[in-house]
């Protein structure tokens, strides 16, 4: 079973197939480090960033294996885009790793030349990641063929993917504690935080280690990029509902879409205003009870607005893609 997936994916991408392989492999591998090693980086234990990243890698690049046969473009094209965004994403791993066993911080060191050298590296290949991602949104946009719901739900899926990883590259920016350090000559080990309104590396939740004092770019960061995965499995659980016409299907995966790009948006701006996700503000709560609402109400009045003479039965409209 496993060998005729890996034969099956190699044609599509055999980077993206062995580096998906590589990280199931080492995810116990990781654990057994987590468990066994007491270094610590940031506060933290050396090897739970690893593991974090190795398990989301892990779900965006079997993501992105599935969708080469729901598009058109010749398969060598698809292939290049592919290979290159394993390339990029095994290259970003092994950083990390590399960094985790010196028990150095991965991201946003400066501290010195090899450390920043490690990070520019890293910031080149994700940029390269992110264009590939682009591509993949584009070919989507100009398909002709297939289900239109499912493509609507993969487009929305990367804008939202795209607008996460774009949230990685503001973590870049120097915090103003770090603009001021700069400016009065002093030499800092950090260029740029995930924490807004304090240094990185304070207390945190389990595992994931959102800040819960101060804003966390990181809560958006990864709204933004599982969209990947949620809005398209949204889409093929609409094209699935026998008792809906496929018009109010469409509105509804649209209405998911930008509910969506408004929930990673103010998660955005929760962090900019230095609030920590667990502690959220009066006017916070007031406006994600308005963003509630607002989805409930626009969900209820697509139903109603939608002619019940145009329902028809979906599974015979689902999954005719070219492979």
């Amino acid at each position: 079973m496993i060998k005729n997936w890996i034969s099956k994916n190699s044609i599509i991408s055999p980077i993206l197939t062995y580096y998906s392989v590589a990280m199931i492999l080492l995810i116990p591998v990781l654990a057994f480090a987590w468990a066994t090693d007491d270094r610590l980086v940031m506060g933290i234990n050396a090897w739970i960033k690893p593991l974090k990243f190795t398990l989301s890698g892990l779900l965006y690049a079997l993501t992105l294996l599935a969708l080469p046969r729901y598009l058109s473009p010749t398969p060598r094209r698809t292939k290049l885009v592919l290979d290159i965004s394993g390339m990029m994403l095994a290259i970003e791993m092994v950083l990390i790793y590399v960094q985790a066993f010196r028990a150095r911080p991965s991201h946003f060191n400066a501290e010195t030349l090899e450390d920043l050298l490690i990070f520019n590296a890293m910031a080149i290949g994700i940029s390269v990641f992110w264009a590939m991602n682009l591509v993949l949104m584009i070919w989507f946009m100009r398909q002709k063929t297939g289900d239109d719901l499912l493509k609507r739900g993969v487009i929305w899926g990367f804008i939202s993917a795209l607008s996460g990883m774009l949230v990685g590259f503001l973590m870049s920016i120097p915090s103003e504690m770090q603009l001021a350090a700069l400016q009065s000559g002093q030499q800092i080990a950090l260029m740029g935080s995930h924490t807004v309104g304090a240094p990185d590396g304070g207390t945190g939740l389990p595992f994931l280690n959102w800040s819960i004092t101060f804003g966390d770019l990181r809560v958006a960061h990864f709204i933004g990029i599982h969209a990947i995965q949620i809005l398209p499995l949204f889409a093929i659980w609409m094209s699935e509902r026998e008792l809906m016409a496929r018009i109010e299907a469409m509105r509804k995966i649209n209405l998911a879409g930008i509910g969506y790009l408004a929930l990673f948006s103010l998660s955005v701006w929760q962090a900019l205003k230095q609030e920590s996700i667990t502690q959220p503000s009066t006017e916070t709560l007031w406006i994600l009870g308005l963003w509630l609402v607002g989805i409930m109400f626009t969900w209820w009045f697509i139903g109603q607005k939608t002619p019940r003479l145009q329902v028809q039965n979906n599974k015979n409209h689902t999954h005719t893609f070219i492979q």
